[in-house]
């Protein structure tokens, strides 16, 4: 398989980088519910917000205030350190969303994520920035703060994410019909 790839993707899939660009439809979808006013960790190239910290600002030591921030940190050995502040930023105020790798066996995860976060698995293996290939691993959303009591929810029909009553199983009416006419046809 690895002999097929670009050198770029061979980048991606290895240590050799651990920036993952977000999916922009991703991005959308979760933007659309949290209405972010803050990327905490891009680059001026991939930055998903209009205010963002660059690496040399370095986000962790930033103030994240009360605003609705987005993480989406680089994987590796520092992402504790990020998922730790995200936390902590939650409990000063802010609403945290982190774009995380499944990594349910580190410490990370049961010490910040497990019990702290409201988690979201995502199915199937996302493809990060400009990549040609699905990620080598699977994705979670974890999200930290205060909000409403609605809970967040993953289309069945579109693959959107959308706020909902706790049965709802798609986005909209049409999805919802759509859904229907798959079942009927199949």
């Amino acid at each position: 398989m690895r002999q097929n790839m670009s050198i770029s993707n061979l980048a991606i899939f290895s240590s050799a980088t651990a920036e993952w660009a977000t999916p922009p439809a991703l991005f959308a979808s979760l933007d659309r519910i949290f209405h972010f006013e803050l990327d905490v960790c891009a680059t001026p190239e991939n930055a998903k917000c209009p205010v963002f910290f660059t690496k040399e600002q370095d986000g962790r030591k930033q103030d994240w205030r009360q605003l609705r921030c987005f993480c989406n940190p680089p994987y590796g050995r520092q992402i504790g350190p990020w998922v730790k502040k995200s936390y902590e930023a939650s409990q000063a105020g802010a609403l945290v969303v982190c774009l995380l790798p499944c990594r349910t066996d580190t410490a990370w995860f049961h010490d910040y994520v497990k019990y702290r976060a409201e988690i979201h698995f995502l199915r199937g293996r996302i493809i990060f920035g400009e990549a040609k290939h699905n990620a080598p691993f699977a994705s979670m959303i974890a999200i930290y703060g205060k909000r409403d009591n609605r809970r967040l929810r993953f289309c069945q029909q579109c693959g959107n994410f959308f706020v909902a009553r706790a049965d709802a199983k798609t986005c909209s009416n049409a999805c919802r019909q759509a859904t229907g006419a798959l079942r009927i046809s199949s």
